[in-house]
């Protein structure tokens, strides 16, 4: 793969461009993060199981996955914008309709179908604002790939950061309702402003001739990334259902200080991030990166509960150190992903 330039080789429209999708991105990452620390709880207390939490975070990814093809599909007919403005509005309506139903639902049978339904919206609308982001900076920046994907994943770590002590003070202010509808409204008011950028794009930057596109997923290295997105995935999507219940659970956490827990991960994750780079790219290789991080992963998974053959009950303090180290672990797999995904986005 060719040496990615600097950032500071980008021209003056490429800098608004990245600013722009920049923006999208860090709103999107704002809206979807605020489920982390209130929705488990929240549901728990309607009588959701365990499982059914597990449901309610899967589905939206599950979703997420399946109709990025469709919209991988869809910018060779669209642009990029429309697909993101599209996105954003049913993000918007999903996120509102989340949070009118935790608030105004009677039970666990008004609570259950609807946010599910809703939260299937939400990762439809992730989907299509995620492959349209995509789509720009493998077009518009291919020369710069690290770089901009340095900012992307910076973007959305940042958005993950600020959103849980947002949504946990918001949501201490008048209820659970009211975080979802503040972050919704700031998601539509960001895209009218990255709109006025975006809208110069010419055309669609993705160009499919007849019946190219789904060969394309077969092909082997398409294959490989796909099942390297799937293993991350797996390993570390679950963090999001399973922390909040179980620190509410051991400890009697409630949705205020599960926030706070977020983002201090997130910070850390921040941090971390271009170290994993600079180790990536320099001294270890894909490889060995993604090796030792899912070897943290595993060291995670059985210090946090912990496992049953460890017996030691732990102090709040220490199941929060083993979330900053999962979180650690979380970031190295991110940057290892990031050269596959932008050899099969160009």
């Amino acid at each position: 793969m060719p040496e990615s330039k600097s950032l500071t080789t980008l021209d003056r429209r490429q800098r608004i461009l990245l600013a722009a999708v920049c923006g999208l991105v860090f709103a999107e990452s704002l809206v979807l993060t605020i489920v982390i620390p209130l929705l488990p709880i929240t549901a728990k207390e309607k009588g959701v199981t365990n499982f059914e939490v597990g449901i309610l975070f899967g589905v939206a990814w599950l979703a997420a996955a399946l109709s990025g093809v469709v919209h991988g599909k869809l910018l060779s007919r669209i642009t990029p914008i429309s697909l993101a403005i599209a996105g954003c509005v049913i993000t918007a309506i999903a996120t509102v309709g989340i949070g009118l139903a935790g608030q105004f639902s009677r039970d666990l049978v008004e609570f259950l179908p609807s946010v599910i339904g809703l939260r299937i919206m939400q990762g439809c609308g992730y989907s299509a604002i995620a492959v349209s982001a995509q789509a720009i900076l493998s077009a518009e920046m291919p020369e710069h790939k690290l770089g901009v994907q340095a900012a992307y994943q910076g973007s959305v770590a940042l958005g993950f950061t600020l959103s849980p002590p947002i949504a946990g003070g918001l949501y201490a202010a008048n209820g659970f309702w009211l975080p979802f509808i503040v972050m919704s409204v700031i998601l539509l008011i960001i895209l009218i402003i990255v709109a006025i950028p975006l809208r110069h794009l010419k055309g669609q930057v993705v160009q499919h001739k007849s019946g190219q596109y789904f060969p394309l997923l077969l092909q082997p290295r398409a294959i490989l990334t796909v099942a390297h997105s799937l293993v991350i995935a797996f390993v570390f999507r679950f963090f999001e259902g399973f922390i909040p219940v179980h620190m509410h659970e051991q400890f009697g956490w409630g949705p205020a200080e599960v926030a706070w827990l977020f983002t201090v991960c997130a910070v850390v994750f921040i941090i971390f991030l271009p170290i994993w780079v600079k180790l990536n790219t320099a001294l270890m290789g894909n490889v060995a990166v993604m090796s030792w991080c899912m070897l943290m992963a595993g060291i995670s998974f059985f210090l946090l509960a912990p496992a049953p053959f460890i017996p030691v009950k732990y102090p709040w303090w220490a199941s929060s150190l083993v979330c900053l180290f999962y979180a650690i672990s979380y970031a190295g797999a991110i940057v290892t992903n990031v050269p596959d995904l932008i050899f099969v986005s160009r």
